[in-house]
């Protein structure tokens, strides 16, 4: 009798794990460098992510991260803004909070090594002083691509690239080398 009340329950119970959507936490750290018009700069960025799996291989995903960077190499760069003529000057370190959503794609299944891919856009905030032309609110697509391994948590190397629009008419890249782990 017991018997044959817990293996229904047993098969509903797998069932609804099977049908779960799990969400995955994670965070990592990296190397960023981006480009200017007046300036080369390099530094370290670190974040928190989230993702809803809507299925094996597709989900949508937010990321809150924070990147601070040091201005490498300079070049006097001066352009028109608003009729006035204003020059790039870039600040000696910069710190850019980043907020985005992705859609996530991965190669599903358990262990081994797996490719994961990621598309979409961030908001980004400057919290350094103001530079004239410079925007210090701007939005940024995004992409990213990487691998990761193990069951949970997962280890994640990936490659971040944004193309950043910080100025009238000029636009730049940022590159970032991360490594994390995913809950």
């Amino acid at each position: 009798m017991l018997r044959s009340l817990l293996l229904p329950l047993l098969l509903s119970a797998t069932g609804l794990q099977a049908q779960s959507r799990p969400l995955q936490l994670g965070a990592s750290i990296g190397l960023v460098s981006q480009s200017s018009p007046a300036a080369s700069e390099s530094g370290m960025q670190g974040g928190l992510s989230a993702i809803r799996w809507l299925n094996q291989w597709l989900g949508f995903g937010s990321t809150l991260d924070i990147a601070r960077t040091s201005v490498k190499t300079r070049v006097s760069v001066c352009y028109f803004y608003n009729e006035t003529y204003a020059c790039f000057r870039r600040p000696d370190t910069e710190s850019v909070l980043s907020a985005s959503s992705r859609l996530q794609l991965r190669i599903p299944g358990d262990g081994g090594i797996r490719p994961r891919a990621s598309f979409g856009a961030a908001w980004n905030r400057s919290v350094s002083d103001p530079n004239p032309g410079e925007r210090r609110t701007f939005f940024t697509p995004e992409f990213e691509g990487g691998i990761a391994w193990g069951v949970r948590p997962q280890g994640l190397v990936s490659i971040r690239v944004r193309n950043l629009n910080r100025w009238s008419g000029v636009t730049h890249g940022q590159g970032g080398l991360l490594i994390g782990i995913l809950w």
